[in-house]
């Protein structure tokens, strides 16, 4: 996918060390950090999910993120891809401050997650129960990834970033074709900051 090909070039020019895989999912995205040099604990609140990462010899646990316990100071970095979203905004603070204090000094954070441009967004919009703001419940046939969705924008993302105390903010707004179930195209922010 081409979330891959960016997360290599993210990863490219930083300090190796341990990294956290946020909602790793089929443990794809471990895999690229374990094979760049990472030694990566991926976590997952999916069980079968998991069984696909043990197969891949990374350690894993099995847990929803908002109940893992952040070691302090421990990432050079922290990895969530398409996992955030499934997140309201006052847990996204949450994860993103334990996530902050998680990082060793100069560590990274590398998030992909949905922008408003993306297709599902106006689906969402138009036919889903708004819970909160721009928290949208999913319904029965794709709760999969959690209870709901939400949405920031880029100015969002970075006033939460700059909340948890976050520096070298970078927001870029990227197209990608996603081939899961069927060809479609997503529209993400890749955004990636320091300690």
């Amino acid at each position: 996918m081409q979330d891959d090909l960016l997360l290599k070039k993210i990863i490219k020019g930083l300090d190796k060390g341990k990294a956290l895989d946020v909602g790793a999912g089929d443990g794809s995205k471990s895999q690229i950090l374990n094979d760049s040099g990472f030694e990566v604990l991926a976590l997952e609140k999916n069980r079968d999910l998991i069984k696909k990462i043990g197969k891949r010899n990374i350690d894993f646990v099995c847990t929803d993120v908002l109940a893992f316990e952040f070691p302090p100071n421990e990432y050079a970095l922290i990895l969530a891809s398409a996992s955030l979203d499934f997140l309201d905004r006052v847990e996204k603070e949450d994860i993103l401050a334990k996530s902050f204090s998680s990082l060793k000094k100069k560590g990274s954070l590398a998030l992909f997650v949905f922008s408003k441009k993306d297709p599902l967004y106006q689906v969402a919009k138009s036919k889903w129960k708004e819970v909160k703001k721009e928290t949208f419940e999913f319904p029965e046939t794709a709760k999969l990834h959690g209870k709901y969705i939400n949405y920031l924008d880029r100015e969002e993302w970075q006033e939460l970033l700059e909340t948890a105390g976050f520096k070298s903010i970078h927001i870029k707004e990227e197209s990608i074709e996603d081939a899961h179930p069927t060809p479609h195209q997503h529209y993400i922010f890749q955004i990636t900051a320091k300690k």
